[in-house]
């Protein structure tokens, strides 16, 4: 597989900032997203606020062939706290 072949389709690229105890856990209820930047289909977009500020990132991550996230792991839980199955 070549790298061209790698990368085919639309990825979303991620990124969550979010409140810091135990290092910004979602598995810590009293955490909280801050601000959430991504970058779909060559737009750079962004939202301020909580889980329930995320749908246009979730309407954008349904649309996505994959996603690209520093932090995969964190940013799975965050997903998940913000509705994503």
């Amino acid at each position: 597989m070549t790298k061209r072949e790698f990368f085919k389709g639309s990825p979303l690229v991620l990124d969550f900032e979010t409140s810091n105890i135990e290092y910004g856990t979602a598995l810590n209820p009293l955490n909280r997203i801050l601000l959430a930047c991504w970058s779909f289909n060559g737009v750079d977009k962004y939202a301020w606020g909580g889980e329930n500020s995320q749908q246009e990132l979730l309407k954008d991550i349904e649309k996505a062939d994959y996603l690209v996230a520093c932090n995969g792991k964190f940013e799975r839980q965050w997903l998940k706290r913000c509705g994503l199955d």
